[in-house]
């Protein structure tokens, strides 16, 4: 399934301009990190901006940089004097252990000279076992009428790494979901190495003095720098424009990431009917994808997109009371009907993709078929009932040719309460499991698992004693269930699993102890 990477920076109009003044209040927020690799490689990217009361000159050390803050304040800047806008190297920001491949620092505008200027410093982080070429492209939105320069003469400029580690090149205006963008690409020229952490290609952004009234309107609701950073390995390649070109192709104004892209910040669905989603689905900060309103079957035909989820914050996973959690995918129905989704990835941060939703401690009307869906790496918070998982499930559900697995809490989880999961199957959930790959299952005591036929499973834990009457776990012929852990089972007599003929289960395990069978494990009680 085809992989898409994007993260922007957003400022949302607050207030209005002063009459006849220069100043506009307007509120920055951050998207997610996401990147796009192919061949045996694996990167990070990291936004980052001083922590307050760091100065702009000096070495930095642990904590002096945090997480591009969302709703800092972006307002035209007010400089001193006519050298304001220079970085000069006597402003020198080494960046100490944030960076690990070679390169001490670079020049920031001195925030003494020159007000009003956001940090916004993207590094790139081999976090993979191969040396990789990569390159950033940032799309800065400028709409008609409005200008980026070099130079303070426009409305808009960036501070970007000027070090001969980066070649940078002006693709120049692109039309990007209706807006008109200004689109750069700074190319590392060095293979970064597993675990080194590159220099950052971006580092500030200013509105200049020059915006005016006309110019917030231009912008509208939102002002957006779009971010991606794709990899690929170096091994083959004579240098990283080569390796990325051959892996990517040349970035122009028809071809960059954003190509045919779509950016929404929540998509309801009421109606029964079949949807095809084109372009790329992002949701944004506090957005969410939802169906549960829906009283006839829906099909969701995904076309190979991606949703991403852009929590920048533990805020945006906050909601005041009901059952649907904010940040959550939620494909479910009022009446049972059937919900079918096809061909369609996720990925960012998220609260869980539910298939179905709580309404009830019995309640389970809920039908759900996923057919190719992948929900690889994402990156949870804590979310009820003792788990955090990526895809939990309520009612009845069906997974075919799906991948459910590398699922870690997120960094902005900072009180973390429950273990993470890939999969939750809760009470009264009865899913089957087709030609899957699925890294760990929780499975309540009261729900029936399948793993059918062509599915692998990592591991499979069980919440407690099972009831035995209606529920219990059935591994197919054919399917692999590399551990099955029975610890939270007191009870030899509350075990209700089927291992078929021709099924691969590895250990049966309780508290780190490892069992050969089921029965091996009963005679130990």
């Amino acid at each position: 399934m085809k992989k898409f990477a994007t993260v922007a920076l957003s400022v949302g109009l607050i207030g209005t301009m002063v009459a006849g003044g220069s100043l506009a209040y307007l509120t920055s927020e951050d998207r997610d990190v996401n990147v796009m690799t192919l061949g045996n490689v694996e990167i990070a990217q990291h936004e980052y901006q001083r922590a307050e009361n760091i100065e702009h000159t000096g070495t930095l050390t642990d904590g002096d940089l945090v997480d591009f803050k969302q709703g800092s304040s972006l307002m035209p800047a007010v400089p001193a004097d006519d050298s304001a806008y220079t970085a000069e190297q006597s402003n020198l920001l080494s960046w100490g252990p944030y960076v690990t491949a070679p390169g001490a620092g670079n020049g920031l505008w001195n925030d003494d000279k020159l007000s009003n200027v956001v940090d916004k410093m993207v590094f790139v982080e081999n976090t993979g076992k191969s040396d990789a070429y990569y390159r950033t492209i940032i799309a800065f939105e400028c709409p008609e009428g409005t200008e980026y320069s070099q130079g303070s003469d426009k409305e808009f400029m960036m501070n970007v790494n000027g070090h001969d580690l980066f070649d940078w090149e002006e693709v120049g205006y692109t039309t990007i979901d209706g807006t008109r963008y200004l689109v750069e690409v700074a190319t590392y020229q060095e293979a970064l190495k597993p675990d080194e952490i590159s220099r950052p290609s971006l580092l500030q952004v200013v509105m200049t003095h020059n915006a005016t009234n006309d110019t917030v309107e231009k912008l509208g609701d939102t002002y957006e720098i779009l971010v991606v950073s794709q990899a690929v390995q170096a091994d083959g390649f004579a240098d990283a424009t080569t390796a990325l070109d051959a892996a990517f192709g040349d970035i122009t104004a028809e071809n960059h990431p954003w190509v045919n892209a779509t950016f929404v910040n929540e998509l309801g669905i009421t109606d029964a009917g079949t949807y095809e989603l084109t372009g790329d689905i992002i949701t944004i900060d506090t957005g969410y994808f939802h169906t549960q309103d829906v009283t006839e079957a829906v099909t969701i035909n995904g076309n190979d997109n991606t949703v991403v989820g852009t929590a920048t914050s533990v805020d945006a996973f906050q909601w005041e009371g009901g059952t649907i959690p904010a940040m959550s995918a939620i494909f479910s129905s009022a009446d049972g009907s059937t919900v079918t989704v096809n061909d369609l990835s996720f990925s960012g941060t998220m609260s869980a993709i539910m298939l179905g939703h709580y309404q009830g401690s019995t309640y389970n009307n809920y039908n759900t078929v996923f057919n190719n869906v992948d929900v690889i790496n994402t990156e949870v918070v804590s979310f009820s009932n003792n788990v955090s998982p990526a895809v939990c499930i309520y009612g009845t559900a069906t997974l075919n040719n799906c991948n459910v697995y590398g699922t870690t809490l997120s960094p902005l989880d900072t009180d973390p309460m429950w273990p993470v999961y890939d999969v939750a199957a809760v009470n009264y959930t009865d899913v089957t499991i087709k030609n899957s790959t699925i890294g760990s299952i929780i499975m309540w005591n009261q729900a029936k698992v399948t793993v059918a036929d062509g599915t692998v499973v990592d591991s499979i834990k069980i919440l407690g004693n099972m009831n035995t009457t209606k529920y219990g776990l059935t591994v197919k012929a054919g399917a692999t269930v590399n551990t099955i852990d029975l610890s939270n089972i007191n009870d030899p007599n509350g075990v209700n699993i089927t291992i078929e003929d021709g099924a691969n289960v590895g250990a049966i395990v309780d508290n780190g102890v490892e069992y050969a069978s089921i029965d091996a494990w009963k005679a130990a009680q």
